[in-house]
């Protein structure tokens, strides 16, 4: 699983894999219930600018589902898997999108890129994505709304992951 996220709309968890899969697990009892490919993410309909391998997975409050890859931001229908709509489509070869948050409390979708290690505002009505300022991590794994802390009432966490290597002895 490359991203995960609780479906506010039936309770249930949505879950996405590097496979372009879409999975649906029960919330209680952590089975998965369903698995869907992702369709447009690969295939045909996919462009030489598209990568598609999800890597990562957000709700807005009326239940809504985004995918995001490395270079897309997708509204995704969660019954079919079938990609409605492409927004914030970013041509250019150097972003790359790693995690993605819905803020529920200001009502906004937010995403890290890791090539210029910043956090950017996805307006989804405009297809565009906005520059909110640099992260002083450089390898973002996941974000998340903790809601009732912050300014306005809400508060990102960053979550940052870290590769090492083992010598051989």
């Amino acid at each position: 699983m490359t991203g995960i996220a609780f479906d506010p709309a039936d309770g249930h968890l949505r879950a996405v894999t590097t496979e372009s899969k879409l999975l649906t697990i029960d919330a209680k009892t952590a089975t998965v219930t369903n698995t869907t490919k992702l369709l447009g993410l690969s295939g045909k309909q996919q462009t030489s600018n598209l990568d598609s391998r999800p890597t990562d997975v957000s709700f807005d409050s009326a239940g809504n589902l985004y995918v995001v890859g490395r270079r897309y931001l997708a509204l995704v229908d969660k019954s079919s898997g079938r990609v409605v709509k492409f927004l914030a489509k970013v041509k250019s070869k150097e972003y790359n999108f790693q995690a993605l948050a819905f803020d529920h409390v200001n009502n906004r979708l937010l995403g890290a890129d890791l090539a210029d290690r910043s956090l950017y505002q996805m307006h989804i009505e405009s297809n565009k994505a906005k520059k909110l300022g640099k992260l002083t991590y450089p390898k973002v794994a996941a974000l998340s709304f903790v809601p009732g802390e912050g300014i306005s009432g809400t508060k990102v966490r960053i979550v940052e992951w870290l590769e090492t290597s083992r010598k051989k002895k």
